[in-house]
């Protein structure tokens, strides 16, 4: 007979139930806040939907719906990606580059909404730090610690952000500014390159230019300071040849589908 049979028999009423809740606590006590940031994940960023404005825009092939986790998922393959291509031309810390990406969206999951590049404002992305910290502060130090980092990662070169934002994290930001300058640059070129992929998706499944039309004039001119600043994201990404295509597809265009950022209340 099991040990476990025989100790249950003892003390099975006093210690736990049928249910096995007693075994279950010393998981609880230990892990807890470790279990809370790993549902959050599953259940709350695919609540996010993203680019709403174009799944109810008038006149639009409608595109197919992206949450965060699908984002955050497909973001980390490419960030392995551009890893790979920028390889022989830069030196990147690929574990805070990975986990920056896999971590960004989080406070927008717990603010309950996405917030477009062209509408998103410093208070918004301190919203969203302010998110982060309320699910992952509960770590214990060195862990949350190694995650706050990440996080900040993307806003370390925003001194309209990190302006707003307590001594504590100013300091990591200027930590990363002092000794992950590549990285920062890689997360934005990062950022700014899979932001253009679902709108290039669209448009090669639809042929409707509309949301890539709208992206690419919003993006086009940091993708060319990325390729002055970034070493090889010129050879290997934004080529000559992928940046004279979108100053076309963009010029055939001129002065129609403009888009406005959203009124704030």
């Amino acid at each position: 007979m099991s040990i476990w049979l025989v100790y249950g028999k003892i003390f099975k009423d006093r210690t736990f139930d049928r249910n096995g809740v007693w075994m279950l606590n010393p998981m609880l006590d230990s892990w807890g806040s470790m279990l809370e940031v790993w549902t959050m994940t599953q259940r709350l960023l695919p609540t996010i939907v993203r680019w709403d404005k174009y799944l109810r825009g008038p006149g639009i092939k409608k595109p197919r719906t992206q949450d965060s986790l699908q984002h955050s998922y497909a973001a980390t393959l490419l960030a392995v990606m551009m890893h790979e291509k920028l390889r022989n031309h830069c030196d990147l810390d690929i574990e805070l580059l990975l986990l920056a990406v896999l971590v960004h969206d989080t406070g927008e999951a717990e603010k309950g909404s996405d917030t477009l590049y062209i509408d998103k404002t410093p208070q918004d992305d301190v919203l969203e730090y302010e998110g982060f910290l309320e699910r992952f502060k509960t770590l214990e130090p060195k862990i949350f610690k190694v995650f706050q980092r990440a996080f900040l990662l993307q806003f370390a070169d925003k001194p309209a952000v990190w302006a707003l934002l307590p001594d504590d994290e100013q300091m990591i930001a200027s930590w990363l500014r002092t000794h992950k300058p590549l990285e920062i640059l890689a997360f934005d070129a990062l950022e700014r390159w899979d932001y253009i992929m679902y709108p290039l998706e669209h448009f090669k499944n639809t042929g409707d230019p509309v949301i890539l039309l709208q992206v690419l004039r919003h993006q086009m001119s940091h993708m060319g300071r990325l390729v002055d600043e970034l070493p090889g994201f010129g050879d290997e990404i934004w080529t000559h040849e992928v940046h004279a295509w979108a100053e076309r597809f963009v010029a055939q265009y001129e002065g129609r589908y403009t888009e406005t950022a959203k009124k704030k209340k």
